[in-house]
Protein backbone atom coordinates (compact mmCIF):
# COMPACT_ATOMS: atom_id res chain seq x y z
CA UNK A 1 0.00 0.00 0.00
CA UNK A 2 1.28 3.31 -0.87
CA UNK A 3 2.71 5.19 2.51
CA UNK A 4 1.64 8.62 1.32
CA UNK A 5 -1.51 7.88 0.89
CA UNK A 6 -1.30 6.37 4.10
CA UNK A 7 0.00 8.87 6.32
CA UNK A 8 -2.81 11.08 4.87
CA UNK A 9 -5.55 8.54 6.05
CA UNK A 10 -3.53 8.11 9.68
CA UNK A 11 -3.98 12.08 10.10
CA UNK A 12 -7.19 12.63 9.07
CA UNK A 13 -8.49 9.73 11.10
CA UNK A 14 -6.45 10.89 14.00
CA UNK A 15 -4.68 7.89 14.64
CA UNK A 16 -2.09 9.32 16.42
CA UNK A 17 -3.60 11.49 18.85
CA UNK A 18 -3.88 10.58 22.51
CA UNK A 19 -7.58 9.51 23.60
CA UNK A 20 -8.77 11.84 26.67
CA UNK A 21 -9.16 9.19 29.86
CA UNK A 22 -12.85 10.49 30.23
CA UNK A 23 -13.77 9.24 26.68
CA UNK A 24 -15.36 6.51 26.91
CA UNK A 25 -17.17 7.94 29.84
CA UNK A 26 -19.61 9.68 27.44
CA UNK A 27 -21.05 6.23 26.74
CA UNK A 28 -22.46 6.05 30.19
CA UNK A 29 -26.28 6.80 29.79
CA UNK A 30 -27.56 8.56 32.53
CA UNK A 31 -29.76 5.25 32.65
CA UNK A 32 -27.75 2.44 32.92
CA UNK A 33 -28.48 1.55 36.35
CA UNK A 34 -31.42 -0.20 34.12
CA UNK A 35 -29.41 -2.04 32.13
CA UNK A 36 -29.68 -5.73 34.14
CA UNK A 37 -33.76 -4.85 33.70
CA UNK A 38 -33.46 -4.03 30.18
CA UNK A 39 -30.94 -7.27 29.57
CA UNK A 40 -33.53 -9.46 31.32
CA UNK A 41 -36.43 -8.05 29.01
CA UNK A 42 -34.60 -8.46 25.85
CA UNK A 43 -33.02 -11.68 27.05
CA UNK A 44 -36.65 -13.16 28.06
CA UNK A 45 -37.70 -11.67 24.53
CA UNK A 46 -35.79 -13.39 22.61
CA UNK A 47 -35.63 -16.79 24.22
CA UNK A 48 -39.82 -17.10 24.43
CA UNK A 49 -40.08 -16.71 20.37
CA UNK A 50 -36.84 -17.18 18.60
CA UNK A 51 -34.79 -20.74 18.51
CA UNK A 52 -31.30 -19.39 18.72
CA UNK A 53 -28.56 -21.18 17.06
CA UNK A 54 -24.57 -19.55 17.63
CA UNK A 55 -21.86 -20.91 15.21
CA UNK A 56 -18.39 -20.54 16.39
CA UNK A 57 -18.31 -18.41 19.03
CA UNK A 58 -14.96 -19.47 19.59
CA UNK A 59 -13.46 -17.18 16.78
CA UNK A 60 -13.96 -14.37 19.21
CA UNK A 61 -10.44 -12.82 20.61
CA UNK A 62 -9.88 -13.65 24.22
CA UNK A 63 -9.82 -9.76 24.85
CA UNK A 64 -10.78 -6.19 22.66
CA UNK A 65 -9.95 -4.66 20.83
CA UNK A 66 -11.41 -6.04 17.40
CA UNK A 67 -13.66 -5.01 15.09
CA UNK A 68 -17.51 -7.50 14.98
CA UNK A 69 -18.99 -6.83 10.79
CA UNK A 70 -22.03 -8.60 10.06
CA UNK A 71 -24.83 -8.47 7.75
CA UNK A 72 -27.72 -6.17 8.22
CA UNK A 73 -31.51 -7.62 8.03
CA UNK A 74 -33.26 -6.53 10.98
CA UNK A 75 -33.75 -4.56 14.42
CA UNK A 76 -33.19 -7.99 15.52
CA UNK A 77 -29.29 -8.55 14.64
CA UNK A 78 -28.25 -6.46 17.16
CA UNK A 79 -30.13 -7.90 20.10
CA UNK A 80 -29.13 -11.27 18.96
CA UNK A 81 -25.42 -10.56 19.10
CA UNK A 82 -25.48 -8.77 22.03
CA UNK A 83 -27.37 -10.98 24.35
CA UNK A 84 -26.48 -14.84 22.69
CA UNK A 85 -22.47 -14.12 23.34
CA UNK A 86 -20.98 -14.33 26.71
CA UNK A 87 -21.64 -11.58 28.97
CA UNK A 88 -18.05 -10.69 29.53
CA UNK A 89 -17.49 -9.84 26.20
CA UNK A 90 -20.75 -7.93 25.28
CA UNK A 91 -19.97 -5.29 28.28
CA UNK A 92 -16.50 -4.70 26.08
CA UNK A 93 -18.57 -4.06 22.41
CA UNK A 94 -19.55 -0.31 21.62
CA UNK A 95 -21.80 0.33 18.64
CA UNK A 96 -21.83 2.36 15.66
CA UNK A 97 -25.94 3.27 15.09
CA UNK A 98 -28.08 5.06 12.86
CA UNK A 99 -29.07 8.96 14.70
CA UNK A 100 -31.92 8.10 13.56
CA UNK A 101 -32.39 4.96 15.58
CA UNK A 102 -32.78 7.86 17.96
CA UNK A 103 -35.92 10.13 17.35
CA UNK A 104 -38.27 7.69 19.35
CA UNK A 105 -37.95 8.27 23.28
CA UNK A 106 -38.72 5.09 24.17
CA UNK A 107 -36.58 3.49 21.82
CA UNK A 108 -33.22 5.46 22.37
CA UNK A 109 -33.71 4.78 26.38
CA UNK A 110 -33.95 0.83 25.80
CA UNK A 111 -30.81 1.37 23.00
CA UNK A 112 -28.74 3.76 25.71
CA UNK A 113 -29.94 1.69 28.79
CA UNK A 114 -29.02 -2.19 26.98
CA UNK A 115 -26.21 -1.13 25.45
CA UNK A 116 -23.12 1.00 24.38
CA UNK A 117 -23.90 3.00 21.24
CA UNK A 118 -23.41 6.01 19.78
CA UNK A 119 -25.45 7.49 16.74
CA UNK A 120 -23.71 8.51 13.42
CA UNK A 121 -24.56 10.45 10.00
CA UNK A 122 -22.26 8.62 8.29
CA UNK A 123 -23.09 10.06 4.70
CA UNK A 124 -22.91 13.43 6.69
CA UNK A 125 -19.71 13.00 8.71
CA UNK A 126 -17.87 10.37 7.35
CA UNK A 127 -14.61 11.30 8.70
CA UNK A 128 -16.60 12.22 12.48
CA UNK A 129 -17.65 8.64 12.77
CA UNK A 130 -14.89 7.12 11.25
CA UNK A 131 -12.64 9.45 14.53
CA UNK A 132 -14.94 8.05 17.26
CA UNK A 133 -14.32 4.39 15.94
CA UNK A 134 -11.21 5.01 15.85
CA UNK A 135 -11.35 6.00 19.95
CA UNK A 136 -13.28 3.54 20.59
CA UNK A 137 -10.68 1.06 19.58
CA UNK A 138 -7.65 3.14 20.95
CA UNK A 139 -9.60 2.39 24.00
CA UNK A 140 -8.78 -1.52 23.74
CA UNK A 141 -12.83 -1.99 23.21
CA UNK A 142 -14.80 -4.04 20.69
CA UNK A 143 -16.88 -2.30 17.90
CA UNK A 144 -19.72 -3.85 15.78
CA UNK A 145 -20.59 -1.90 12.59
CA UNK A 146 -22.96 -3.40 9.96
CA UNK A 147 -20.92 -2.06 6.95
CA UNK A 148 -24.26 -1.95 4.96
CA UNK A 149 -25.01 0.67 6.57
CA UNK A 150 -29.27 0.11 6.64
CA UNK A 151 -31.31 -3.11 6.63
CA UNK A 152 -31.76 -5.10 3.46
CA UNK A 153 -35.09 -4.79 2.01
CA UNK A 154 -34.82 -8.57 0.22
CA UNK A 155 -32.53 -10.21 3.12
CA UNK A 156 -29.63 -10.70 0.68
CA UNK A 157 -26.02 -9.00 1.97
CA UNK A 158 -25.60 -5.33 0.47
CA UNK A 159 -22.86 -3.73 -0.84
CA UNK A 160 -20.60 -2.73 2.08
CA UNK A 161 -19.20 0.99 2.97
CA UNK A 162 -15.94 1.20 2.59
CA UNK A 163 -15.55 3.11 6.12
CA UNK A 164 -15.18 -0.73 7.62
CA UNK A 165 -11.95 -0.96 5.79
CA UNK A 166 -10.29 2.25 6.12
CA UNK A 167 -10.78 0.93 10.52
CA UNK A 168 -9.73 -2.43 9.69
CA UNK A 169 -6.30 -1.33 8.02
CA UNK A 170 -5.53 1.54 9.96
CA UNK A 171 -6.47 -0.01 13.47
CA UNK A 172 -4.52 -3.17 12.44
CA UNK A 173 -6.70 -5.07 14.94
CA UNK A 174 -9.06 -8.49 13.57
CA UNK A 175 -12.07 -8.28 11.75
CA UNK A 176 -14.57 -11.36 12.85
CA UNK A 177 -16.98 -11.43 10.12
CA UNK A 178 -20.66 -12.60 11.24
CA UNK A 179 -23.62 -13.93 9.18
CA UNK A 180 -26.97 -13.48 10.95
CA UNK A 181 -29.83 -15.76 9.18
CA UNK A 182 -33.42 -15.77 9.87
CA UNK A 183 -33.92 -12.12 11.50
CA UNK A 184 -34.98 -11.10 8.08
CA UNK A 185 -38.62 -13.15 8.18
CA UNK A 186 -38.53 -12.77 11.81
CA UNK A 187 -38.55 -8.52 11.87
CA UNK A 188 -37.86 -7.33 8.12
CA UNK A 189 -37.80 -4.16 6.94
CA UNK A 190 -41.41 -3.34 6.67
CA UNK A 191 -42.45 -5.68 8.78
CA UNK A 192 -44.86 -3.86 11.49
CA UNK A 193 -44.31 -6.63 14.11
CA UNK A 194 -42.12 -9.57 14.82
CA UNK A 195 -43.02 -13.33 14.33
CA UNK A 196 -41.48 -16.40 15.48
CA UNK A 197 -38.82 -18.05 14.19
CA UNK A 198 -35.13 -19.49 14.41
CA UNK A 199 -32.49 -17.53 14.25
CA UNK A 200 -28.67 -18.79 13.43
CA UNK A 201 -25.62 -16.67 14.27
CA UNK A 202 -22.26 -17.20 12.24
CA UNK A 203 -19.06 -16.01 13.54
CA UNK A 204 -16.27 -16.23 10.69
CA UNK A 205 -12.76 -16.64 11.80
CA UNK A 206 -10.64 -12.90 12.46
CA UNK A 207 -9.40 -11.44 8.82
CA UNK A 208 -5.76 -9.67 8.99
CA UNK A 209 -6.45 -6.90 7.04
CA UNK A 210 -3.15 -5.78 7.84
CA UNK A 211 -1.78 -8.67 6.39
CA UNK A 212 -4.17 -8.37 3.25
CA UNK A 213 -2.80 -4.49 2.44
CA UNK A 214 0.56 -6.05 2.45
CA UNK A 215 -0.20 -7.82 -0.81
CA UNK A 216 -1.05 -4.75 -2.63
CA UNK A 217 2.06 -2.60 -2.69
CA UNK A 218 2.01 0.44 -4.29
CA UNK A 219 -1.83 0.73 -4.61
CA UNK A 220 -3.35 3.82 -3.32
CA UNK A 221 -4.64 3.61 -0.17
CA UNK A 222 -8.08 4.13 -0.28
CA UNK A 223 -7.94 1.71 -3.14
CA UNK A 224 -7.12 -1.26 -0.77
CA UNK A 225 -9.68 -0.29 1.82
CA UNK A 226 -12.35 -0.68 -1.11
CA UNK A 227 -10.48 -3.90 -1.90
CA UNK A 228 -9.94 -5.07 2.19
CA UNK A 229 -14.01 -3.55 2.46
CA UNK A 230 -15.36 -6.17 -0.21
CA UNK A 231 -13.28 -9.26 0.52
CA UNK A 232 -14.80 -8.66 3.89
CA UNK A 233 -17.99 -8.75 2.35
CA UNK A 234 -17.73 -12.02 0.60
CA UNK A 235 -16.07 -13.85 3.95
CA UNK A 236 -19.45 -12.70 5.46
CA UNK A 237 -21.65 -13.77 2.17
CA UNK A 238 -19.69 -17.12 2.23
CA UNK A 239 -21.05 -18.03 5.95
CA UNK A 240 -24.20 -17.57 4.38
CA UNK A 241 -23.94 -19.87 1.73
CA UNK A 242 -25.83 -22.75 2.83
CA UNK A 243 -28.66 -20.96 3.26
CA UNK A 244 -28.84 -20.23 -0.08
CA UNK A 245 -28.66 -24.09 -1.52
Amino acid sequence: MNTGTADYWRKLLCLDEDVPPSFLSTFNSPFCFLRPFFVWLVTLFLKKYYQIEVVGADHLPDRPPYILASNHQSYLDVPVLMFDIDPAKREEIYIITKKYVFRQPLFALLVHSAARCFAVDAEKDFLGALRIAVKIIKSKKALYIAPEGTRSKTGQVGPFRVGVGVLAVETGVPVIPIYIHGTHEAWGCGQLLPKRGKIKMIFGEPFDAVAYAKEHPGEQAYDVYKSVTEELRQRVVKLGEPFSQ
